[in-house]
């Protein structure tokens, strides 16, 4: 197997940052619906696990360029993403505390990650890269 190129590097970097800024947009976009309609608990629960996955998701289709590697990009893109986005929402809740509903999202993250990775290199066309 060869080394991860700088390529490589830079996609799964930018697969992270776009995963967390899609995670922020799409999570004051549900604040506010959630202001006017009135949900329980479970729901705002799997709205989060599914504004993970899709900020993922997006997050792998938009920055993976090279079709190489791609269960390798998505894991560390899903890793990235529960990582910061753990520490950027904890820190604006005012609390890092992990629970068992914070590991699903983790492993939600990350699955989504992998899945999206190995679709992205499937799907999309060779690059010269």
């Amino acid at each position: 197997m060869k080394k991860l190129s700088a390529r490589d590097i830079l996609d799964v970097l930018l697969g992270g940052l776009i995963a967390v800024l899609i995670s922020v947009l799409l999570t004051l976009v549900f604040a506010i619906v959630f202001k006017f309609v009135n949900v329980s608990d479970g729901v705002i629960d799997g709205v989060n696990i599914a504004n993970k996955i899709i900020s993922v998701a997006l997050g792998s289709v938009l920055s993976i360029k090279s079709t190489r590697y791609g269960i390798i990009k998505g894991l560390l893109i899903g890793v990235i993403y529960v990582l910061v986005s753990f520490l950027v929402f904890g820190l604006l809740a005012g609390s890092l505390s992990v629970s068992t509903l914070k590991i699903i999202d983790f492993a939600c993250g990350i699955l989504a990650g992998v899945i999206s990775g190995v679709i992205v290199v499937n799907v999309k066309k060779p690059s010269t890269v």
